[in-house]
């Protein structure tokens, strides 16, 4: 879904291919060749059924963890300073992507002020148990309007875990403790077949931020500042 159009680089790779054969041709010959005609066929092909085809394995940091396994992007919204618009783009960003066709799920990790059920308000936003044929522990994504979301601020306030809920309280959370909430919402919900999940992280280089980095492989990152000099002095350092 994120990659170039077939016929684009089909196209491409002939003109190149083409250009390169004249020029050798040229070189052995006083006259310029006529008339050379390349043909270029690309046939997609799964990744792991090619890899199988090898024997070659890629393991990723994700490959062992039940809940993501099935997702082939992972997209990090980011800023070393809040305030600036991240959870609002990550939103839109998902959106996006599922409008042009993708499969795609919105994490809210940060723990510490949880924005996505002010910017998504689904018309059932309650977390629940996976099917018992799913694995043990897991919960089930909310689907709203074809985007799977989770976010502390969607789980019970029962849970016990601080800042939970709706309108939770103050989320006081050591770095360890606010460690193991990211991992249990990352790795803890059935998120399915995916294309792409938006990791919607809160501002810093923290314990959230490392949590990610070790847990998954991910495809690309998006650096959100606003134009002020101040925000772009904190922007920088992430």
């Amino acid at each position: 879904m994120l990659h170039p159009k077939l016929q684009e680089i089909t196209s491409n790779i002939t003109q190149v291919v083409q250009e390169e054969i004249v020029q050798l041709l040229s070189n052995k010959h006083t006259s310029e060749p006529h008339d050379v005609d390349v043909s270029v066929k690309i046939n997609p092909q799964d990744i792991t059924t090619a890899s199988n085809n090898m024997n070659i394995r890629e393991t990723t940091p994700q490959s062992s963890s039940f809940a993501l396994k099935n997702i082939t992007h992972f997209v990090a919204v980011y800023s070393c300073k809040g305030g600036v618009g991240k959870s609002t783009i990550a939103a839109n960003l998902a959106y996006q992507l599922s409008a042009m066709g993708g499969r795609v799920g919105l994490l809210d990790l940060d723990v510490y002020g949880p924005s996505l059920p002010i910017l998504v308000q689904p018309d059932d936003p309650t977390v629940r148990k996976s099917p018992p044929h799913v694995q043990e522990g897991m919960v089930e994504p909310i689907l709203h309007k074809g985007v799977k979301l989770m976010s502390l601020g969607f789980v019970s306030p029962n849970s016990g875990v601080p800042g939970s809920g709706p309108n939770g309280g103050a989320a006081v959370l050591r770095g360890p403790i606010a460690g193991r909430v990211v991992s249990q919402l990352l790795k803890g919900t059935n998120w399915g077949e995916l294309d792409v999940l938006v990791l919607d992280l809160p501002p810093g280089t923290g314990d959230v931020q490392l949590e990610v980095c070790q847990s998954l492989s991910l495809s690309g990152a998006v650096a959100v500042s606003t134009p002020s000099a101040l925000a772009w002095a904190d922007v920088r350092k992430g």
